[in-house]
């Protein structure tokens, strides 16, 4: 690659309110050159950086370049042409390295951007398009000839899996360092593309979902809290996946522009509030339930304009300092804005998940005489999530609340247990302050299922007790050597168990075959309607240390008809547990392989 000639610094521009913005918007006086603003980056000790790509007009033209702040008042312009991408990478002693893609190659600071110069050639001399680096420290470019990456920098390797595909954009899972997530086009048909997923820092990809989301991916969010729910955006349409990207539900078609968004970024103190940047001069939009609904934030910042908003990220957290929000549009400039979590909306924790405008917490007991104590919260969907009691990859109880207004003027709170512990399960309407209580005694298994929990006034009796468990056939079937995973079958146990679910939506319809999701190496759960629904929660523990047996536990939201099966593959030996219509049920079977 040509090596290209750094002008000198160019400083400029303080920080100044408009008054004629909206409420909170201040724009951020940058240089004229910084043309078309495509990134923003910082480092932990507060040194800024904008990146933009060169613009051309009718008498005007911006050759785009890197512009470095150390303190958001003077901004030196330390490259002076069109960049795509920046990354930073934190030294031992608080130094840090820069990395940025052009279209041609990457360029890379060691000093923390003030001097820059050129990284050798990727393979295959390959333009770029996207730049990352891992919690680890491995980086990754997104290339016209795949994917490539490095961890000994300046060394690159190539990757497995996205051959054919461009990367635009890189996220990574907080609870799982090794899992990267890409949003991609093809190289050959910038129409088609999809979301790719990497378990080995990104030595190897593997596309998700490519029957149902198979078009140009430009963008890539995960939710901090519950890494299983993601976000992209591919054909400038918003989705969301509820299972990790096994399938995606298009979002915002009542509230969101048509075609028009360009990126979605998540709150860092609630992953429920989303913001996401348009085009077509609708600027940004604020979601307070992970999508579902959207309201415009502030959507012209310049009252007349039209523009589009090329770039939304959040500034590092301070401590002391308020979450700022930063855009940048085009042309009308860089923009922040203080965005705290507003007043009403459920705010999660370890110990509470926040569902929608519902705050759920529970409270458990060891011995039917021992202490209180609070149950970790894991979030799954966005309207379920599940409990453990004693260690994190033990489910103990799954909780779903459903907005049933439209049928009965209520919302509806479901939970199934795995397990027959005393516990109380607290449900807080934060709008409203509205709560109900769900109290299981010592030795009770239960599911509950309670559709006047919260009506439109007022607070709901308390429900009706749990109905039976449902019944237990048991057969045999041939042996397997192990379980292979697919969409409709969960391997749990390291693969010995095999689980899958028949459920039929009347008496008279055919089974239809559930969705199988893993939540642990010996749980998951399956869904009927849609992704964001969970209806069944499986768990198969080994109790061969206390009598023998494997224990298969199972809790149901749901009363539809439903015949779950386990196969042990390791003998060939099967159960199956049949669950008759309008039946709500949990299941433990202690003797049951």
């Amino acid at each position: 690659m040509t090596r290209r000639v750094l002008l000198p610094a160019l400083v400029l521009c303080l920080l100044r309110t408009i008054p004629a913005l909206a409420q909170t918007w201040e724009a951020v006086d940058v240089p004229t050159e910084t043309g078309n603003v495509r990134c923003f980056a910082e480092s932990a000790s507060g040194v800024r950086f904008l990146c933009s790509v060169a613009t051309f007009g009718i008498g005007t033209r911006t050759f785009g370049g890197i512009f470095r702040s150390d303190d958001l008042g003077d901004w030196q312009r330390v490259v002076s042409y069109s960049v795509l991408g920046l990354a930073i990478l934190p030294g031992r002693f608080g130094d840090f390295t820069v990395y940025a893609v052009d279209g041609e190659g990457v360029i890379f600071s060691p000093d923390g951007g003030r001097t820059w110069d050129n990284a050798p050639p990727l393979p295959g001399a390959a333009g770029t398009a996207s730049i990352a680096v891992m919690s680890g420290g491995a980086l990754l470019v997104g290339s016209y000839a795949g994917t490539v990456r490095s961890d000994n920098f300046p060394i690159w390797q190539t990757t497995t899996g996205m051959e054919d595909f461009v990367a635009r954009a890189f996220a990574f899972d907080p609870a799982r360092p090794s899992r990267a997530y890409a949003a991609a086009m093809s190289a050959a048909d910038p129409g088609k593309g999809g979301v790719f997923v990497s378990d080995d820092e990104g030595r190897s990809w593997t596309q998700l979902d490519p029957a149902g989301l198979s078009i140009s991916a430009t963008a890539i969010a995960v939710d901090p809290l519950s890494p299983r729910i993601l976000y992209a955006v591919a054909a400038s349409q918003l989705y969301r996946s509820d299972d990790g990207g096994r399938s995606w539900t298009a979002l915002g078609a009542q509230d969101l522009p048509a075609g028009a968004v360009n990126n979605v970024v998540i709150h860092p103190e609630n992953p429920a509030v989303l913001f996401a940047s348009t085009s077509s001069g609708a600027g940004v939009y604020r979601s307070l339930d992970r999508g579902d609904t959207w309201t415009p934030a502030n959507p012209s910042f310049t009252p007349g304009s039209s523009f589009n908003v090329t770039a939304l990220a959040f500034a590092p957290p301070r401590v002391g300092s308020p979450t700022r929000l930063q855009a940048a549009t085009y042309p009308s400039g860089v923009y922040v804005a203080d965005v705290p979590v507003p007043d009403g909306v459920c705010q999660p924790s370890s110990t509470a998940l926040c569902l929608g405008r519902f705050r759920v917490s529970v409270e458990w007991q060891a011995t039917p005489t021992g202490p209180s104590q609070a149950a970790q919260a894991m979030p799954v969907t966005s309207d379920s999530g599940y409990f453990w009691f004693f260690g994190a990859d033990n489910v103990e109880l799954m909780v779903k609340i459903l907005d049933g207004r439209n049928v009965n003027g209520n919302f509806w709170v479901f939970y199934g247990a795995l397990s027959n512990v005393a516990y109380r399960v607290t449900v807080d309407d934060v709008q409203t302050g509205n709560t109900k209580a769900y109290t299981n005694p010592w030795g009770t298994l239960a599911s509950e299922a309670d559709t006047a929990a919260f009506p439109a006034a007022g607070l709901a009796a308390s429900t009706a007790p749990p109905p039976p468990r449902a019944p237990r056939a048991l057969r045999q079937a041939e042996a397997q050597t192990s379980c292979s995973p697919d969409p409709m079958t969960l391997c749990v146990d390291g693969g010995r168990f095999r689980v899958a679910v028949d459920w039929q939506q009347t008496p008279l319809t055919p089974p239809l075959s559930a969705q199988a999701v893993p939540l642990t190496d010996d749980t998951g759960y399956f869904w009927f309607f849609g992704s964001a629904n969970v209806e069944l929660v499986v768990k198969v523990l080994d109790g061969r240390a206390d009598n023998g047996h494997f224990w298969v536990f199972y809790g149901a939201l749901s009363d539809i008809e439903y015949t779950l099966t386990v196969t042990d593959t390791l003998t060939g030996e099967v159960r199956a547990y049949h669950n008759p219509p309008g039946n709500l049920a949990s299941g433990a079977d202690t003797t049951a392989f």
